[in-house]
């Protein structure tokens, strides 16, 4: 009698044994499919998008951002282009005398400031 009880101790005993050991492998089965998957993913992110210095980064900054005087002078002139558009359809179109005096006062009042600023930056 005995005999039976320590066997069937043994043979549970061997069952849970071999039941942690299938355990085991598959926690470090799905363990090693995840990190493969996250491998190839991370290798395949590294291919599609090479990671930039910050040198390269900057270098672009400046680039993009040396277009924001020329951006800023065009919305200037399209301003001044604007009000003269106005005031000279107010003083009766550009072919009429007064719109002719205008559009000669704000041509040379236009090229007058900007000699000034010329001037002023050779000064420094």
């Amino acid at each position: 009698m005995a005999d039976k009880r320590t066997r069937s101790e043994h043979f549970l005993w061997e069952q849970q044994r071999l039941r942690e050991q299938s355990d085991r492998k598959h926690a470090a089965s799905i363990r090693n499919d995840r990190e493969a998957v996250y491998n190839r993913r991370d290798a395949a992110a590294r291919r599609q998008r090479p990671q930039r210095s910050n040198q390269e980064i900057e270098a672009h900054a400046d680039f993009v951002l040396s277009f924001v005087p020329v951006v800023w002078f065009l919305i200037k002139w399209l301003l001044a282009f604007m009000v003269w558009n106005i005031i000279v359809s107010i003083l009766g179109g550009v072919s009429s005398p007064v719109g002719i005096v205008f559009t000669v006062i704000f041509l040379g009042l236009t090229v007058l400031k900007q000699v000034r600023r010329r001037r002023k930056r050779r000064a420094f």
